[in-house]
């Protein structure tokens, strides 16, 4: 998948564009918005409100290539695993014919069955299947399992979080011929069976 990030705006009195590699005014970003997307690494929306600091990331995410079924860890396990939760939002900006997205498991599906796929590489099957069309959006709370499927474009809207346990990888190999690292038994805990 090709990430392509926003420039952060930061929320408080007024709005201010900056860019993560370099300040930019918001009389630049509107004149050249399209050569201006490659260049920039991230929206950061940073909301102030009575004191309180939240914090949301917004990006474009474009699958040319099925993602890693993915999962991040609720608030309360988050913390034993050294991690930090992350509930997101998908919206279908461009979904091209039989592009699948994958979320949640199938009602029934119990952790033994959820191991027992893994070791045999079939996860897939104990996965929601959906077949999303443009405008149409999911939530996806974390302990969810999760993954983008190719020919989509989403905006992702999510808390601004790093940390992401990839489940299973559809039993491909990196550039170095060897299966990509997994995150089992992190993703175990973090999911919501």
């Amino acid at each position: 998948a090709t990430l392509i990030f926003l420039p952060i705006i930061l929320i408080y009195t007024s709005i201010v564009f900056r860019v993560l590699k370099g300040a930019v005014t918001a009389q630049q970003i509107e004149g050249n918005s399209a050569q201006m997307i490659n260049q920039v690494e991230g929206i950061l929306v940073v909301i102030v409100y009575d004191a309180v600091v939240s914090f949301i990331l917004l990006k474009i995410l474009d699958c040319s290539d099925v993602l890693s079924l993915q999962v991040h860890p609720p608030q309360q396990i988050a913390p034993q695993l050294n991690g930090e939760p992350k509930t997101e939002m998908w919206f279908v900006a461009h979904a091209e014919p039989g592009a699948t997205l994958y979320a949640g498991l199938k009602r029934g599906v119990r952790r033994a069955e959820f191991e027992a796929a893994l070791r045999a590489g079939t996860v897939a099957d104990t996965i929601h299947r959906l077949q999303p069309h443009v405008g149409e959006s999911l939530f996806v709370p974390s302990g969810r399992v999760h993954a983008l499927g190719a020919g989509l474009t989403v905006f992702e809207i999510q808390q601004n979080s790093d940390t992401t346990y990839r489940v299973f990888d559809w039993n491909r190999v990196g550039l170095d011929g060897r299966p990509r690292a997994l995150h089992i038994e992190e993703s175990l805990r973090s999911i919501a069976f």
